[in-house]
């Protein structure tokens, strides 16, 4: 089994490992990860960009079940991460573009960020637990 951005490929074709497949697809939750800095200087103010911006842009996209913004201040500058969990690769795909793992960036990044990396990573979640 090998597992690339939620896919799973099987070395054996067969009927039954294909509709298991299947089944783990279907219920697979699929957590992306982006991470970005920006100086110290401006972490209040990028803080509040994403909460205004990015967070309303991944919650208007079906498929989109959770968004969390990250903050880690660090001397000089401060690290952001979103976590993100969604149904499936084509949710991720009506956000992000074909591109599944290429970061997404908006035009008002350029203000804030250090540099912009240019892959984000992607976890199938195994197991969960929490309160509503």
């Amino acid at each position: 089994m090998d597992l690339v951005a939620g896919n799973i490929s099987w070395s054996d074709g067969s009927r039954r490992q294909a509709a298991c497949r299947r089944r783990w697809q279907e219920n697979t939750m699929i957590c992306r990860i982006w991470h970005g800095i920006t100086p110290r200087s401006k972490a209040d103010a990028y803080a509040g960009f994403l909460e205004r911006r990015a967070i309303p842009d991944y919650r208007s996209v079906p498929g989109n079940r959770f968004v969390a913004v990250l903050r880690r201040d660090d001397a000089e500058v401060t690290h952001f991460m979103t976590v993100t969990h969604w149904d499936s690769e084509e949710s991720i795909r009506a956000f992000a573009g074909d591109e599944l793992l290429k970061a997404k960036y908006y035009p008002e990044d350029r203000d804030y960020l250090l540099e912009f990396e240019p892959l984000v990573q992607h976890f199938v979640m195994v197991a969960a637990e929490g309160t509503s």
